[in-house]
């Protein structure tokens, strides 16, 4: 038996993280992973969606050439075959990089299955058999998640098919029909309208993104209709029927939808199963690890992170999650903190969100204020031609601290970073708004929407009194 002193059993965003930051701390660290290094994330989610969403962006964008005075020589065209495979380079690239880092720290990566033996202890079947292995100091959960299955939507991985499946494909259906107006579902509907496909979603809850702020699934909704995506809410689905040509989807009422491929984006359940974990003495609710703050389960020297915990299914979330359970592990005193994560949907318009919505501050009993600014009272925005969009921020009276805040709109993924160090930091909206940004920019919009949030916004007319 070979010991560590930290084993991570899972090798995604969470884990290789956790196993990175054990390293850098002077530990002896292995990694367990059975599959490819960097995990859904990387691997079968994040990375390529937006490889492909890099690609959708900039087709739409030259289809607005002429609005900035360009004329193209002909009709911008897909090569969807050139972007697949451009999206599997960028994936081999990063894998490749994880990798590096990995044997840069010296940590070492035991391919295989592992399964808990015990607190300290994984037992790890590869390709050369099987071995046990010793955590003499922690070991990390990270094991991540995988889609969740629907019965009455079976898999069949050509005609009815997961966000895997979709990942690894190499051409396009004429007619697409997502089930779940979650992230995923959403995600993928905008990136495969840009690209010309017909797209219906169809989701159960009265509203897309039903975990955001209702103003983005508003926005959303709008830009859908506009790109031609139909929408179909508050309906659920009774089963599906895939034939040589076309797959029917059976809806409530007898009516049917008629596709040519059938997208289950349900979303996603924690990979937890059949490993030992409850064997081992660790708590499960619905599939998923219970922690405390410091990512520590109910058995000493036992964390776990990401998906397997289930807080956020953010990439981001799991890395600092993987950051604080290594800490721990090697008797540093970190906590966790969640109210300052974000999160963003790769739509077209971009959608992010951190912190308090009002709604949320409301349920709380606190008293807020929200600054708002829109893109098109921008310059740079118009200059770019991007000007459909909003800012808003939520912060204590007064100009008071930042408390959270949303952007839809181009670049919001790159905007929130700022007021999530706000938030993060505890900074005052009058702080944000006192800060000088640089003109033109589109980041200017957070200095104005902080400035509205106590009536000092130069940009923005003040709202009458009635």
């Amino acid at each position: 038996m070979r010991s560590f002193d930290v084993l991570v059993l899972g090798g995604g965003p969470g884990g290789y993280t956790a196993a990175i930051r054990a390293a850098q701390l002077g530990a002896r660290v292995a990694l367990v992973e059975a599959r490819e290094l960097g995990g859904t994330c990387t691997n079968r989610g994040c990375i390529p969606t937006k490889a492909l969403a890099a690609s959708a962006h900039l087709l739409e964008r030259l289809h607005q050439a002429a609005e900035l005075g360009i004329e193209l020589p002909a009709p911008p065209r897909l090569d969807f075959a050139r972007a697949a495979a451009r999206r599997d380079e960028v994936v081999r690239t990063l894998r490749e990089g994880i990798a590096g880092l990995l044997k840069a720290q010296r940590v070492e990566h035991v391919r295989g299955r592992g399964r808990l033996l015990g607190p300290d202890r994984l037992r790890v079947e590869g390709e050369g058999g099987a071995e046990e292995l010793l955590a003499e100091r922690g070991l990390i959960v990270a094991v991540g998640s995988e889609p969740a299955r629907l019965p009455m939507l079976p898999l069949d991985g050509q005609r009815v098919v997961s966000s895997d499946e979709v990942l690894a494909a190499t051409d396009l259906p004429r007619r697409l029909v997502v089930v779940g107006g979650g992230v995923i579902g959403c995600e993928f509907a905008s990136i495969y309208r840009a690209f010309g496909v017909e797209v219906t979603v169809v989701e159960l809850l009265p509203n897309l993104l039903s975990t955001l702020d209702p103003g983005l699934s508003a926005a959303l909704k709008k830009a859908f209709r506009k790109a031609g995506v139909q929408v179909r809410t508050g309906i659920g689905v009774e089963g599906v029927e895939a034939g040589a040509d076309e797959v029917r989807l059976r809806l409530p009422g007898g009516e049917a939808l008629a596709c040519d491929q059938v997208l289950v984006a349900t979303g996603r359940r924690a990979a937890t199963a059949g490993l030992g974990l409850e064997e081992a003495g660790l708590e499960l609710e619905r599939g998923r690890v219970r922690v405390d703050e410091r990512m520590a389960t109910a058995v000493p020297k036992v964390f776990a992170i990401g998906d397997a915990v289930g807080r956020t299914w953010l990439a981001h979330t799991a890395a600092r999650e993987g950051e604080v359970a290594a800490a721990n592990a090697l008797g540093h005193a970190e906590r966790m903190r969640y109210d300052a994560v974000p999160s963003v949907v790769f739509t077209s318009p971009e959608l992010a969100s951190v912190g308090l919505t009002p709604e949320a501050a409301k349920q709380q009993g606190r008293e807020v204020e929200v600054g708002k600014f829109l893109y098109n009272g921008l310059g740079k925005a118009l200059c770019d031609g991007v000007a459909d969009g909003r800012v808003e921020i939520v912060a204590e009276p007064g100009g008071g601290r930042v408390l959270g805040g949303i952007i839809a709109g181009h670049e919001a993924g790159a905007l929130i970073a700022e007021l999530t160090l706000a938030v993060q930091q505890g900074l005052t909206a009058r702080q944000v708004a006192e800060t000088i940004h640089a003109h033109p920019t589109l980041p200017e919009m957070l200095m104005e929407a902080a400035g509205d949030c106590f009536g000092l916004a130069i940009h923005r007319a003040p709202a009458r009194k009635r």
